[in-house]
């Protein structure tokens, strides 16, 4: 998923951190505006990229899809 804003999330504990990436447990924060204002929570597990290239991006969208067709397959 996208953060279009870091007001939605709130970073907690760091879980572990390698050569490419930083994982941390978080917090998403879903606003749905209308006649009242309603914000939901979420926990997530948010994974910040420290370098990262156009290759390894096409891999995490190949693998994405793998992931989604495999769940529509399942029934999931």
């Amino acid at each position: 998923m996208q953060i279009e804003d870091k007001l939605e999330i709130s970073i907690g504990n760091l879980i572990c951190k390698d050569e490419r990436s930083t994982i941390y447990k978080a917090t998403r924060y879903f606003t749905k505006k209308g006649f009242i204002k309603t914000i939901t929570e979420q926990p997530i597990v948010l994974e910040e990229m420290d370098d990262c290239t156009a290759a390894i991006i096409d891999d995490l969208f190949r693998e994405l899809h793998i992931v989604c067709t495999i769940r529509h397959q399942i029934g999931h």
